[in-house]
């Protein structure tokens, strides 16, 4: 709301807003006169975006995924939809089933190997029923399927140890969870 008789919205020559509504709270506003409140009710639409995804984001997993599921934070324009917009590991998606009108689940991409894996969708690449295009989507999972392997040790087999106190160390192939 633009108040009149705030001082905020003057001409130069210091005349006040003329805000009274012109027919049917169109634009121009004013009857002529200085004075009275200038209203416009509008609405600011949020970016299309996607607000979850399985696997997350930072994911480690130990079984390759066979599927991808994003959540939207609005209605999805199916017009606009094809399954290879998903990429997985640069690799496009070959299916795609609308799960509701905000949830996706993409699949059929080729085997993937052991490391990190970028899951995205390119800005635009679908659109709200709005017409409103998609923000570029990215996010990334781990596959590790190799078990860790202890590389050395500070005992090996065979050897004999003194009793008491035993300090003993082990490098293995991979960071564990202390």
């Amino acid at each position: 709301t633009f108040a009149s008789g705030d001082g905020q919205f003057e001409d130069l020559a210091g005349i006040d807003l003329d805000g009274e509504p012109h027919a049917e709270n169109t634009v121009p506003s004013g009857d002529g006169t200085a004075g009275g409140d200038f209203v416009v009710a509008f609405t600011v639409d949020a970016p299309f975006t996607v607000t979850e995804s399985v696997p997350r984001d930072g994911a480690i997993l130990t079984q390759e995924p066979t599927e991808v599921t994003l959540d939207f934070n609005d209605t999805i324009d199916t017009d606009s939809l094809e399954a290879g917009d998903l990429t997985v590991g640069g690799q496009p998606a070959t299916s795609v089933t609308v799960v509701d009108g905000d949830t996706l689940t993409f699949s059929g991409w080729p085997a993937l190997a052991e490391g990190t894996h970028i899951v995205a969708l390119a800005a635009g690449a679908l659109s709200d029923v709005q017409g409103q295009p998609l923000v570029e989507f990215s996010s990334v999972f781990m596959l590790d399927q190799t078990p860790p392997r202890v590389l050395s040790s500070s005992i090996v087999a065979g050897d004999v140890v003194a009793t008491g106190n035993l300090t003993y160390t082990a490098v293995f192939s991979e960071p564990l969870v202390e």
